[in-house]
């Protein structure tokens, strides 16, 4: 048996799961209540191990390769980087110190900066979060070209408070919003301006108040609209497949400077391309334990 109480014949996994356990139990001590940060359900994320598993190869849930049953190592999923266009994250103090009407896109090349009207509260924590009054409180951006107009992939974390208009992710000629009767029935509609009708696209779910949800919604003149929530698809809608209007610009909790929401919003993302769905999901996974799924 060695010092830390690990012992020496263990097999190298058996080891690795001793550290992940004593490190875990070490935050929890210090007043890190985030246990899932290293071991969510049956697997253990190698990544947020002190020393990096480096012994068997690694494996995914299947464990293929024979490890302890109920233990299969995994990679932590990140975000697609892949044509990203826009990647706006309050946790990140990159993208937003915590103070200041400046919220700063992370992702590549030239960088894309939202401003905050209407001195929105900020939250920080797990999730960090704006939160918007419904009334005078959004975010618009002055850069163009940001959601294409043939082609593109919208996506947010998002929070109601209260029901009403609540655009989400909208710009001058695309948007993804609640509807004028959000209060009766609960659903996401999503479309272009010069589309017939605002409520051309509504969701086939529901949407609760006070409750964490990922919106994701893809376009392209070639398969029309694809909506996903929580990473799972919801429904497609392809009676019309015509490009939105506008520059291509974002407004995030309102409709350029209209029609706001009365809730949070945290991490955003737009793409140049039409994302699939295991794209989609692997956003989602990436970014669930933040907001507690």
């Amino acid at each position: 048996m060695s010092a830390n109480g690990i012992s020496t014949l263990a097999s190298k996994e058996d080891r690795q799961v001793a550290k992940l356990d004593a490190a875990q139990t070490k935050r929890q001590a210090s007043g890190d209540v985030s246990a899932t940060a290293y071991r969510t359900l049956n697997s253990y994320n190698i990544d947020l191990l002190p020393t990096k598993f480096s012994g068997n190869n690694l494996v995914d849930n299947a464990n293929t390769e024979g490890l302890v049953a109920g233990r299969p190592w995994v990679n932590a999923p990140t975000i697609l980087t892949s044509n990203i266009m826009l990647n706006l994250d309050p946790g990140d103090s990159m993208s937003y110190s915590g103070s200041g009407s400046q919220w700063v896109d992370l992702g590549p090349g030239s960088v894309d900066i939202m401003t905050l009207y209407g001195n929105p509260t900020f939250t920080s924590g797990t999730p960090s979060y704006f939160t918007f009054n419904g009334t005078n409180q959004y975010s618009l951006g002055d850069s163009i070209g940001i959601v294409n107009q043939n082609t593109y992939t919208k996506s947010a974390w998002f929070y109601l408070n209260g029901y009403q208009d609540n655009n989400i992710v909208s710009g001058d000629g695309h948007f993804i919003y609640m509807g004028p009767q959000a209060n009766i029935d609960r659903k996401i509609y999503c479309g272009h301006s010069d589309w017939a009708s605002y409520t051309a696209y509504p969701s086939t779910a529901t949407i609760n108040l006070n409750t964490w949800y990922n919106v994701t919604l893809t376009f392209s003149t070639t398969n029309g609209m694809t909506l996903y929530i929580n990473g799972v698809q919801d429904s497609t809608y392809t009676a019309r497949k015509t490009a939105h209007p506008g520059s291509g610009s974002v407004s995030i909790a309102a409709y350029i400077a209209g029609n706001f929401l009365k809730g949070r919003v945290g991490k955003v993302l737009c793409y140049n391309a039409e994302l699939t769905a295991a794209q989609v999901l692997q956003n989602y996974n990436a970014t669930k334990s933040v907001y507690g799924l």
